[in-house]
């Protein structure tokens, strides 16, 4: 809706009503996203849609992940207990970190699909956006590795990612500095953390 986008025609493309997405236990098949991202291209006329919805990503959306993200003393803390937690946002996703011990880490995605271009790349900016935002906008990837082709011009992913863009790769997700890991969080708080994560091990459980 914020990208002027007809949601209740894409909705309607792919079986599903608005009111359905107000359930709070909601959990839809990852196979039903090739027809969202079809519905959303054939709707939007837009064939980058993924890209360009990204930009209109919420930055925080008021998920508990987030809230320990937030809390953890580092952005590293931060970042691997989000990977401890990860399937409170889809058991299709499936990040992490490699770190070899060099100037770089890599936060691998097993599951970025090939099928799925404009998922991966929506995704990617929505994470992007979440990484500014925890560390006050200091956050930049060195490059991003997709397994999928490339379907824009490369002066559009430029734009939107501001770093090298690969495709076609077997190592899919974002490079980075290791010097991020150790950034400290302006929000860590320890009794919000043990809080956060008490509420993340119960809704996993």
């Amino acid at each position: 809706r914020d990208a002027g986008i007809d949601a209740d025609a894409v909705l309607a493309k792919v079986g599903m009503q608005a009111a359905q997405l107000a359930a709070p236990d909601l959990r839809t098949p990852h196979d039903a996203q090739e027809w969202f991202w079809q519905a959303l291209v054939e709707v939007s006329g837009d064939p980058h849609i993924g890209l360009h919805l990204g930009e209109h990503m919420p930055t925080f959306k008021g998920q508990v992940l987030e809230y320990l993200f937030l809390s953890s003393p580092t952005f590293g803390d931060g970042l691997k207990r989000a990977l401890d937690y990860q399937r409170l946002l889809s058991d299709a996703v499936h990040g992490e970190l490699i770190d070899e011990g060099g100037d770089t880490v890599l936060l691998r995605q097993l599951f970025w699909s090939k099928r799925l271009p404009h998922l991966n790349e929506c995704f990617a900016v929505g994470l992007l956006k979440f990484f500014r935002f925890v560390t006050d906008g200091a956050f930049m990837p060195q490059e991003i590795c997709f397994g999928h082709g490339s379907h824009a011009e490369a002066a559009e992913y430029h734009r939107i990612f501001n770093c090298r863009v690969k495709f076609d790769q077997i190592q899919m997700g974002l490079v980075f500095d290791r010097h991020f890991l150790s950034l400290p969080s302006s929000h860590h708080e320890p009794e919000l953390l043990r809080l956060h994560e008490q509420l993340a091990s119960e809704q996993v459980a």
